[in-house]
């Protein structure tokens, strides 16, 4: 829920003197007050253009959402923000995160069940790849979600659902839209995010950043 009714303020404001945004993304933090990190907002916590947005800290024009058609039902959980974003800029409206709209998340203190974590992501994102991102580039995309899924699915010893989602991201039929370099260039995050190798780089930074 909104902090406070500045941030309604806030969020009413930049949608009325701010034409080009199409939607303007909150800050999540904790009933505590702390920042919830996530790959969705800019690292730096900055207010600027951002990628995509969090489900439960955003607003939207109602004209957009309905020529979007919300989120898409097929997904259920799990990257549905990722589709809503990509139209959104596909439709020429910039996403604007403003950290000075804070919103407070409550979760759950029993969280996500495990097999939900390992057959949503897998299914959705791989399903997002193919919908967006030419080959070879899906290919290498696709093989990195892939076995990041399969870690999940070791961890948390879900492997039916795990075989789950592979079968059902490639037996959908999707058609391939490709985007425009500038939305491409927009998506480097969700690349790096689901770059087997970003990834790997990024623990071996943090693991040598934390020992020195």
């Amino acid at each position: 829920h909104p902090l406070d009714h500045l941030t309604l303020d806030r969020l009413i404001t930049h949608l009325e003197t701010q034409p080009q945004v199409g939607v303007v993304a909150c800050r999540i933090e904790t009933p505590q007050g702390q920042a919830v990190m996530t790959w969705h907002l800019p690292a730096t916590d900055h207010a600027g253009d951002s990628m995509a947005f969090v489900g439960c800290g955003f607003a939207i024009r109602r004209t957009l959402l309905i020529e979007i058609g919300g989120y898409p039902a097929e997904f259920f959980l799990y990257q549905n923000e990722i589709e809503v974003a990509i139209q959104v800029l596909r439709r020429r409206y910039a996403i604007y995160y403003d950290p000075a709209c804070r919103v407070v998340h409550r979760q759950s203190p029993l969280g996500r069940s495990h097999w939900r974590q390992v057959y949503y992501p897998t299914r959705n994102t791989i399903w997002l790849i193919r919908r967006y991102f030419p080959f070879p580039a899906a290919y290498y995309l696709i093989a990195s979600r892939l076995c990041f899924g399969l870690i999940r699915a070791i961890q948390a010893r879900e492997f039916k659902y795990y075989y789950r989602a592979v079968k059902e991201s490639f037996t959908k039929d999707i058609t391939f839209e490709p985007l425009s370099p500038e939305i491409y260039q927009q998506l480097t995050t969700f690349w790096r995010q689901n770059s087997l190798w970003h990834q790997f780089m990024q623990k071996l930074y943090s693991l040598y950043y934390h020992k020195f």
